[in-house]
């Protein structure tokens, strides 16, 4: 384990700093853990069961489990209509068999972890899901990006790993917030929790492009795919 968040004033986010399109940055590295170091600041309104626990020996991370809670409060921010949802995670052992979610902005947009390692990006009732599996408990780096093009696009490790055309746009009718590590209802109820290592968390209002993507992987080359995934997928799951 790491020797944990420091201590002192809150520093900028670990992306460029003065980017107005990062909506959310929660790195773990600072005390508190959960909090979001973009520029807007936005209130987290509960942090529980978050323990910290070394990545890579470079920073700290969020070891988290079934009864874990993260919740960042709703704002108009997360409103948009380009995006990238970008972290890193290690899943337990334990995570694999059941779907999990790593990321939840109730009924706009998601991340998941499949039962077979898979990784799953939705926005709406749209899905685009990864072709590669991580089955293993190591980091591995995860992506989902949309634009104006149309295009929804999951990453795994900086390879685009999964793509649907046709996307007409982000839903923008959720008041729920976003969770991080479950899927979040309506009702303010957890479900299908991610178990397992999280780290650098990051919301942002623009897609990241291929190489963005890549370099935030720590690749200098990456493989892409073409959009030929097709057909709406399974909505927002339980609860909301």
């Amino acid at each position: 384990m790491g020797p944990g968040p420091v201590t002192g004033p809150k520093a900028s986010c670990d992306m460029a700093a003065g980017d107005a399109s990062l909506l959310l940055c929660v790195t773990f590295d600072h005390n508190p853990m959960v909090q979001d170091l973009s520029s807007y600041a936005h209130v987290v309104t509960e942090a529980m069961g978050v323990m910290p626990i070394d990545h890579n020996g470079t920073s700290t991370a969020a070891s988290l489990v079934t009864t874990s809670r993260i919740h960042v409060a709703d704002h108009d921010r997360f409103d948009v209509t380009k995006l990238t949802i970008d972290m890193w995670i290690a899943p337990a052992a334990s995570s694999l068999g059941h779907r999990s979610w790593i990321l939840d902005n109730n009924t706009q947009y998601f991340l998941t972890y499949e039962s077979d390692g898979k990784v799953r990006c939705g926005i709406g009732s749209k899905v685009a899901t990864s072709n590669t599996s991580i089955t293993d408990s190591t980091w591995h780096h995860v992506a989902c990006t949309y634009d104006t093009n149309q295009q929804l696009r999951v990453y795994v490790d900086g390879d685009r790993s999964g793509c649907i055309d046709n996307v007409t746009g982000i839903p923008t009718g959720g008041k729920d917030g976003i969770a991080i590590g479950a899927n979040y209802g309506t009702s303010g109820t957890y479900a299908e929790n991610y178990v397992g290592s999280i780290d650098g968390v990051h919301v942002l209002g623009r897609a990241m492009s291929d190489t963005d993507i890549c370099t935030a992987a720590g690749k200098q080359s990456c493989r892409t795919m073409s959009c030929n995934q097709s057909g709406p997928g399974p909505g927002d799951g339980p609860g909301d």
